[in-house]
């Protein structure tokens, strides 16, 4: 018999049959394979192979594939949706976190939603959604971190009562903020038409808020601030920035409630001087343990801060800044953004270090030292020398024989980005 006759008449074992060459492979064997396939697209094609690559892939579901970015990375060619639906509707139960950023579609990214709504609502942690997307928040039962990135909402209540954080960015139309969420404790809204009377609504159902960041939402006003104090009283983080349009005398009195706060950043500048003066003033009398400021400008109250460790301050003197430092004896970081010191010189940097006793890291921004050698850096590097971290960016030009001598581990002090580039 020839062999093309002998391969004719044989019949080849089907992939399920224990004679297939697949077989070999144990199941141990091809878990480990499973979970080392570094691409969603891999994996979900080699988990078609057969039933036993299946139930294989199952068990051996890697860990790094519970937490998806369905967009670019996702290692499918997102606009066909059965290979979404495919691998979400096998694996969606193992996703605890889902990043989708959608396309120019907005019929596309809808539909792709409402996979992602009907394969992982029952189970999904967290679900990050940037684009025109429509999310109906009703399908997700175990959300506990949600984002809504410039997409909007329907199913207006958000039946999940272990949502912990949420974060709203842009118009957001149709998500109901009239709810008492029960875990939530972190808020970060931006650019949201939110109104006053919305937000203080907002917080009367949600009295547990520990953290709270509003960027650019200008519907609010400066009542609102007052609301903060008055119904979320065990806040630790609140950061304000471009958000007020009406901050002129502001009644941070009700800040005395505060008796958990621990981080501040108010960075408005239409915030007056005199306001923040009464609440740093108010902080202090009432013994609120603050110990992060992030501020656009000192006050003479600042001082009274005793438990401030971090302070990150756009203006302020080289004279306050030592005063402040002599004052406020736990402070151990000290930041002034760009160039937020001006005429400082060599002495003012040897105070600033003489009297932080336990200052770790002080970054003076970009400064000019009108007198500047070696001697200057060595002075300033020894004193710095096994405490304290400091950063400086000089603007001007550092020369070539002195700028290679300046090196210690403690002290990086060089030219800002644009004299280099002057320099050539």
């Amino acid at each position: 018999m020839s062999f093309q006759n002998e391969t004719k008449n044989h019949i080849l074992p089907t992939v399920n049959s224990p004679s297939h060459i697949l077989n070999a492979l144990n199941n141990d064997c091809i878990q480990a394979i499973f979970r080392k396939f570094s691409n969603v697209g891999d994996f979900s094609s080699a988990s078609k192979v057969c039933s036993k690559f299946y139930e294989n892939a199952i068990v051996g579901y890697p860990p790094k594939f519970k937490n998806l970015d369905i967009g670019e990375d996702f290692g499918y060619d997102v606009t066909r949706i059965e290979h979404v639906k495919y691998f979400l509707m096998q694996f969606g139960s193992f996703i605890k976190s889902i990043k989708f950023i959608g396309s120019t579609s907005k019929r596309r990214d809808n539909e792709i939603m409402k996979v992602i709504s009907k394969f992982c609502g029952n189970t999904l942690k967290e679900l990050i959604v940037e684009g025109r997307a429509t999310v109906d928040l009703s399908s997700f039962q175990a959300i506990e971190e949600l984002s809504i990135l410039f997409s909007s909402v329907s199913g207006l209540q958000l039946r999940s009562q272990q949502l912990t954080r949420l974060e709203l960015m842009g118009e957001c139309g149709g998500l109901n903020l009239g709810q008492h969420f029960s875990k939530l404790e972190q808020i970060d809204f931006t650019c949201c038409p939110i109104t006053s009377d919305e937000f203080r609504c907002f917080l009367s159902y949600n009295p547990q808020l520990k953290y709270i960041k509003l960027t650019g939402c200008h519907g609010l006003t400066a009542s609102n601030i007052e609301d903060i104090a008055y119904h979320t009283p065990n806040i630790v983080t609140l950061d304000l920035e471009n958000t007020l349009t009406d901050a002129i005398n502001i009644n941070f009195r009700p800040f005395s409630k505060l008796r958990a706060l621990k981080y501040l950043a108010i960075l408005d500048y239409s915030i007056d001087i005199a306001s923040l003066d009464c609440l740093y003033r108010t902080l202090a009398e009432n013994d609120v343990p603050l110990e992060i400021l992030e501020v656009n400008c000192e006050a003479k109250n600042i001082m009274k801060l005793k438990h401030l460790k971090g302070l990150s301050i756009q203006e302020i003197s080289a004279e306050k800044l030592i005063d402040f430092v002599k004052n406020v004896p736990k402070i151990e970081i000290i930041t002034t953004p760009g160039f937020g010191i001006e005429k400082i010189t060599v002495h003012d940097i040897k105070e600033i270090l003489k009297h932080g006793k336990k200052l770790k890291f002080l970054d003076l921004g970009t400064i000019e030292i009108e007198y500047f050698d070696v001697s200057v850096f060595n002075d300033i590097a020894a004193l710095a020398e096994g405490r304290t971290k400091v950063r400086i960016r000089l603007d001007q030009i550092i020369p070539e024989g002195i700028a290679s001598r300046c090196h210690s581990e403690w002290l990086d002090m060089k030219e800002r980005k644009y004299i280099h580039f002057l320099k050539g």
